[in-house]
């Protein structure tokens, strides 16, 4: 007759796991605003006589003279 004892060794058992980290690139557009703003001038409330001051004064482009 046999009596069996059993008494638990600890075995160390190494198992890899691998974690693999993947990158992925997506775009995020983050839009930028320029505001720029310039004069127009329009002679759509100039005087009726204005042309004709323009002319008297020798300067037909519209422009005034400069002073000093």
């Amino acid at each position: 007759m046999y009596e069996d004892y059993y008494h638990p060794q600890h075995v160390e058992v190494v198992q890899t796991v691998e974690v693999i980290r993947r990158h992925h690139c997506v775009p995020v557009y983050h839009h930028v605003t320029v505001c720029t703003a310039k004069d127009v001038y329009s002679d759509e409330f100039a005087a009726p006589n204005a042309a004709a001051m323009m002319r008297s004064s020798g300067r037909s482009d519209g422009a005034s003279k400069k002073r000093r």
